[in-house]
């Protein structure tokens, strides 16, 4: 027991003195073992298990009264200054590729007519369903944030008929490359392009299961 916990500080020293012992590469050889909160902040030792300190989850619903495509969201944040890490879910698609956008709103008393316009602050992109119509993907994000003036809690997410048209941004995970990082969404007409609605949700804080 003595040596056990002789063996955690000695670890924790060595990285406070050595950052790059908390760059990815220490996460994948000992994930469980530690993780820095923020730089100047503590460790997170839970029973060997990293767990967020931010997490956010949305059930998605179709946007008919005959029901429709449906499905769930997760984001999770492990520290303030990580890309949110998204799981995505979708069923009852059209084969073929989606948009997805933030948008502002997390009202759903017009079902998804109410969510409003996109969020501009925000970018995720295309998902592809399967000829089956399921989507599912798993991706991390540096054009979102869950808190924070231009966090994506209590906004909605929304799963469109078409795709983006993005030439420099053709699916979920590839980031634009001219694009400001500031300002991920650049103005066009991206609303009128990718159809109408057909799945959407409300983001809501949840309680971190990991």
């Amino acid at each position: 027991m003595f040596l056990g916990t002789w063996a955690i500080l000695w670890v924790a020293h060595a990285a406070l003195a050595n950052p790059l012992l908390l760059d990815d590469d220490l996460l994948l050889e000992q994930p469980r073992l530690l993780r820095q909160v923020a730089p100047g902040r503590d460790f997170l030792f839970l029973n060997n298990q990293v767990t967020p300190i931010w997490r956010a989850s949305a059930t998605l619903t179709g946007d008919n009264a005959e029901g429709g495509p449906g499905g769930s969201v997760i984001f999770r944040q492990f520290t303030d200054f990580d890309p949110v890490v998204v799981n995505l879910n979708v069923t009852g698609l059209t084969p073929g590729k989606h948009g997805v956008h933030i948008h502002q709103y997390g009202d759903l008393t017009e079902s998804c007519k109410s969510t409003g316009p996109h969020f501009r602050r925000s970018l995720i992109g295309n998902i592809e369903a399967k000829e089956d119509g399921t989507a599912s993907v798993e991706f991390a994000s540096p054009y979102l944030s869950l808190c924070g003036p231009n966090g994506i809690i209590g906004r909605s997410l929304v799963v469109h008929e078409k795709p983006i048209e993005y030439n420099r941004f053709p699916d979920i995970a590839a980031a634009p490359s001219d694009i400001e990082e500031d300002n991920p969404s650049p103005p066009q007409t991206e609303e009128q392009k990718v159809g109408g609605i057909v799945a959407c949700g409300v983001i809501t804080i949840t309680k971190s299961k990991e």
